[in-house]
């Protein structure tokens, strides 16, 4: 756009193409972007840029901000940060506007709408933004359709919506892309929302796409002949010499990553230097944040059309070569290939699904039920790799691990301490204590039973106030230990309390502890059947009443702000108590004591 053009933007408070921002401060950040999605959207088919104006107050004066060119970096930022999906085209200029220094973000409409913002779909008409109705996704997706797309979202006309595994969309893909209260709503059908996300070709022609076959597809290679990777270790330096290690890796895109980190790492020889200093020095012959980082570009940036070569990893003695078919794309050429700021995507919603499909977690698990169930070495439940710890251990080995991460420049990998309410709050506080005051980067989750189920279903610290357990059978004569005060009173950065009933506000929770650098720590209410003296199949009923009655509050801090995510509906206490054996002999004085505590709290405000 010309700067008179812009000028004439600058100044017209009534256009519905136009944002201004004084400065980043408060919420600004998160309302640009916002804006930026809503205008690569373009609901009101304008067919022409929007723009943010940064340094300008609402009737378009001059706010004074300086324009550095820090502040322009973390504008573009906004471009590939991952939290605009799919990656928007904008660009991001400094200007003099009618003697006014401003940054100028100017965004084009998307050719692939509809263009989310941390799971949220962003629309503007007029003055309003907001979050897209369910009528507004389906005029973005038939917008979509009749416009020049790339070929991750070209139609496989031979496959079928049956090819495409919606357990792992709905269960998997869905809770991962969108924001836990845009799935509450759960008022779009099955076929809505794969067109939505990119994986089929429309409601009423559903098509699976390149990226839905990729992404969800049950027989991948059947449906797309060249979505695998050869892996091939050879002990040489040569084609010719032995080979060590031979894999075809294949199935959907989230399981080709995982099963391709751990070939790599199986590979990867580190050397431990003893003698240099007073503490041990690792030194892996490759870096494998970078090995994870080049696989997952080969992957992202192959060109999957007229071809069904797959991308090759061949590992030599000496070096290894990833070749994968398609050469550089777009503005991206040889001689500028690596220079910062230069990118571009062959497979723009490909580079979605990546990113949506997350990151790699390791957890360490201490003595406990979860420990019992999900069985031990080569016969674990996990799908992701573990570490059976002692009962007073577990966020200290995290933390152990956390810093051998980042010894090895690995940043992409969550480290979670999952223990119960012993391996918690009691045997294995000291431990959890000292990971929270140092702000080790780990997330520690309590999964809570109330009591020692483990080991015969004693009393603990977190078992409540009158609960009858197998050694304090005339019920518990104290109050819950309450771990989320002594957690946030650590100072960390994020804390939040969930249950089994709402798996989605859990979801989300987690979405944000995975994200942040420093210890976040989760506390959830999950009921036992035995210990609880409970019908088998009223576990998630049970939690579900515990947070309608108020006893067990759904909230989070976050950078020392208390949210409460969900609001109850104050059923009676006694609906939550009345079902569980633990509590059958409590009088009514007693139930109403514990009624009276439930309506001082939240008459005080609670967590709000």
């Amino acid at each position: 756009m010309t700067d008179q053009e812009l000028e004439v933007l600058l100044k017209d408070i009534e256009s519905d193409v136009v944002e201004r921002k004084e400065s980043l401060g408060g919420d600004a950040r998160d309302t640009i972007r916002q804006a930026v999605c809503a205008f690569a959207n373009d609901l009101p088919n304008h067919r022409k840029p929007g723009v943010v104006f940064l340094g300008a107050r609402d009737n378009g004066s001059c706010s004074g901000l300086p324009i550095t060119d820090e502040l322009l970096r973390t504008l573009a930022d906004m471009k590939t940060d991952g939290n605009i999906l799919p990656i928007p085209s904008l660009s991001v200029e400094r200007k003099n506007l009618t003697g006014c220094n401003v940054a100028v973000v100017t965004v084009q409409p998307s050719d692939a709408p509809p263009v989310q913002y941390k799971g949220r779909i962003w629309v503007r008409t007029g003055p309003r933004r907001g979050i897209a109705s369910a009528q507004d996704e389906r005029i973005l997706n038939e917008k979509r359709r009749y416009r020049d797309l790339p070929f991750d979202l070209h139609p496989i006309q031979h496959a079928k919506l049956g090819d495409l595994n919606r357990r792992l969309f709905e269960e998997e893909y869905l809770p991962s892309a969108f924001a836990a209260d845009i799935l509450e709503k759960n008022d779009r059908s099955y076929e809505q929302r794969l067109a939505t996300c990119r994986m089929i070709q429309g409601v009423d022609q559903p098509i699976p796409t390149v990226t839905g076959c990729l992404v969800l597809g049950k027989l991948t290679r059947d449906l797309i002949p060249s979505a695998y990777i050869q892996f091939l270790r050879i002990d040489g330096t040569t084609l010719s010499d032995p080979i060590k290690d031979a894999e075809d890796v294949d199935g959907p895109l989230g399981q080709i990553i995982s099963r391709l980190d751990q070939k790599l790492e199986a590979h990867v020889q580190t050397a431990v230097d003893l003698t240099s200093g007073p503490v041990e020095i690792r030194k892996p012959d490759y870096p494998l944040a970078a090995l994870h980082q080049l696989a997952r570009n080969a992957i992202m940036h192959r060109t999957y059309e007229s071809t069904n070569a797959p991308v090759r990893i061949t590992w030599f003695n000496d070096r290894i070569e990833i070749q994968n078919p398609g050469g550089p794309f777009g503005q991206v050429t040889k001689e500028n290939f690596g220079r910062p700021g230069v990118v571009d995507y062959r497979n723009p919603h490909l580079a979605e699904a990546m990113k949506v499909l997350g990151s790699r977690t390791i957890v360490t698990i201490p003595a406990s039920c979860m420990a019992t169930l999900s069985g031990n070495n080569q016969r674990t439940a996990w799908n992701v790799p573990f570490y059976h710890t002692l009962f007073e251990i577990a966020p200290a080995v995290s933390a152990g691990i956390r810093a051998s991460l980042n010894a090895q420049g690995i940043k992409d990998v969550n480290v979670v301490s999952w223990a119960g309410d012993a391996g918690t709050a009691d045997i294995g506080f000291q431990s959890l204590s000292g990971a929270a005051e140092r702000n080790d980067s780990i997330i520690h989750v309590c999964y809570d039973n109330e009591m020692y189920m483990n080991t015969g279903g004693q009393a603990g610290s977190q078992t409540p106030l009158y609960a009858t357990t197998s050694n304090q059978q005339k019920g518990k004569g104290t109050n819950k230990k309450d771990m989320m005060a002594i957690m946030i009173a650590h100072g960390i950065g994020y804390a939040a309390s969930a249950a089994i009933s709402h798996p989605l506000d859990l979801m989300e929770k987690f979405k944000k502890a995975s994200a942040r650098s420093g210890f976040s720590y989760i506390h959830i209410l999950a009921p036992c059947y035995r210990g609880w003296d409970i019908k088998t199949d009223s576990s998630v009923s049970i939690a579900r009443n515990a947070v309608e009655c108020g006893l067990w509050e759904l909230y989070e801090v976050e950078d020392g702000k208390r949210t409460r995510t969900v609001e109850p509906s104050f059923i009676p206490v006694e609906e939550y108590l009345k079902p569980q054996g633990r509590f059958k002999h409590l009088t009514k004085e007693q139930i109403q004591e514990v009624q009276d505590a439930v309506d001082r709290y939240y008459g005080n405000g609670g967590a709000k």
